[in-house]
């Protein structure tokens, strides 16, 4: 994070124009706002956020706590107007806001305008099965009936039936939810199955009564958890079919759902997003298209939205490039659209971040430009969290085994070779291939005695060929391909 940060700053660089309106008319209908206006003016031309700009709108010794004060006002000012622009965004804050509503009106005695607005609230709570809301709301009928006198109208065994029903569903989803979160917990680890025990615990889900059948799901959302769940589980015990089964079937339920997408759009970009995964693997350029294009055909407004799209379309674009061993596009995509996108980029999901600048990597190292490989590499592996999945730092690492040797960077690579090598062991990815790959570094002749480098490079190639390298962790580089250019070289 910049040094100069500043979240007032932040928000009011994320304001698209009509929120700026809307703010600066409000501003300016209040008789003591000009102070407040010329900061936030100030603010949304600074490209940085810079201080001493603003506190020149004081005098005295206390400019800083004026600004503060000044400061502290017009974010919630900005969140105030915010939350009136943005009342109808989504059916959840629609409905939120009708119950606010109606509690403010239930406290003013306004019984018959509180029971509209909870009834209006009750069909949107009940078309999106919001069944926490769908309990406020019935408590607040529940208060209205009281405070009215209206008991004929009062029927407590419906009421109750009906609460039943409510917290049964959402105690599902919570199920639902909490095995889902078991199961990340492990991938976030690692998406490969490093061990056999690892292979027994996902088998072991698949016989999860939550699991068995679809019927065992109470909601939309739960049902939705459920097609995560199992085409996630598949795909890690590589059943690719089963896995592209699940997958499909989710997308064609939320397009026969159009309220979820509009709802959560994330929803469908994480679907297709593992539809494109398993085309890769399965090289079905006919299904990765129809899904690129599926997910091009939308439209969405909100920054995390259009975030997740871009992320999710640059990844598989620049992804489909080297496949198709297309380094000069998928290098130009990368430098004139990907990381001129500014605005979206820093908004990504951060591994969806660090992986673009690995795919990039790939393509420059592809092109023999092992300086731009290098660099774009360094923005994923100095940068990269901890919490990163395990086979993708393993990956990065042995590319940049790789890089550094072919820049012919020797006094660097002893130590590079050695820690891949460690974390490789204390990750459970230490694989003959890979290791028998990387440790070649070690002894490999200088080139320009080409004999002895020709030989240990036969050798090589023998013992990878015997190790079967399609078992390989750093499944986008060909460990034979490398030293078959070298032979030819």
């Amino acid at each position: 994070m910049k040094k100069n940060y500043d979240i007032l700053h932040d928000l009011v660089q994320s304001l698209t124009k009509a929120e700026k309106r809307s703010i600066s008319l409000n501003s300016q209908s209040e008789g003591k706002e000009k102070i407040y206006l010329k900061i936030f003016k100030c603010l949304e031309k600074q490209k940085e956020y810079n201080e001493l700009e603003l506190l020149s709108f004081f005098s005295g010794a206390d400019k800083k706590n004026q600004l503060g004060f000044a400061k502290n006002y017009l974010q919630n000012l900005i969140l105030k107007n915010l939350r009136i622009f943005h009342s109808d965004l989504k059916a959840n804050i629609s409905c939120k806001n009708l119950i606010i509503e109606a509690e403010i009106l239930y406290w003013k005695c306004q019984f018959k305008l509180a029971e509209k607005l909870l009834i209006r609230a009750q069909k949107i709570a009940q078309k999106h099965q919001f069944f926490l809301l769908l309990e406020e709301i019935s408590y607040w009928q529940t208060r209205i009936v009281n405070a009215t006198s209206k008991l004929e109208q009062f029927n407590p065994k419906l009421i109750h039936q009906n609460s039943k029903e409510n917290i049964d569903k959402y105690l599902n989803i919570l199920a639902y939810k909490e095995l889902s979160k078991e199961i990340q917990l492990l991938i976030s680890k690692s998406e490969l199955v490093r061990d056999k025990n690892e292979e027994n615990i996902y088998e072991n889900y698949l016989q999860h009564p939550l699991l068995k059948d679809i019927s065992q799901a109470k909601s939309n959302e739960a049902i939705y958890t459920f097609y995560v769940i199992k085409s996630v589980l598949f795909r890690l015990l590589k059943k690719h079919q089963e896995s592209k089964n699940y997958r499909i079937q989710l997308i064609t339920f939320l397009e026969q759902n159009p309220y979820i997408i509009e709802e959560n759009p994330i929803f469908l970009i994480t679907s297709i997003h593992n539809i494109l995964m398993f085309s890769f693997v399965a090289q079905d350029e006919q299904l990765f298209n129809e899904y690129i294009n599926k997910l091009k055909s939308y439209q969405f407004k909100m920054p995390r939205e259009q975030a997740n799209m871009f992320s999710t379309l640059s990844l598989f674009e620049l992804g489909n490039y080297i496949e198709h061993k297309n380094y000069d596009k998928a290098v130009d995509f990368y430098e004139n659209q990907i990381k001129l996108d500014e605005y979206l980029l820093k908004l990504v999901d951060i591994e969806n971040e660090y992986l673009l600048h690995y795919n990039a990597s790939l393509a420059y190292f592809y092109k023999k430009d092992f300086k731009k490989a290098l660099k774009a590499l360094n923005l994923f592996i100095n940068n990269s969290s901890k919490k990163l999945r395990v086979d993708i730092r393993a990956s990065a690492f042995i590319l940049n085994v790789i890089i550094h040797y072919e820049l012919n960077n020797t006094d660097t690579l002893p130590y590079l070779i050695k820690s891949t090598l460690s974390y490789l062991k204390t990750n459970k990815l230490y694989r003959n291939p890979d290791a028998t790959f990387v440790n070649m570094f070690n002894t490999i002749p200088n080139e320009n005695n080409h004999k002895a480098f020709q030989d240990f490079l036969i050798q090589k190639k023998k013992e990878l060929i015997a190790a079967k390298t399609s078992s390989i962790i750093a499944s986008d580089l060909s460990y034979i391909d490398w030293i078959d250019g070298k032979l030819k070289n």
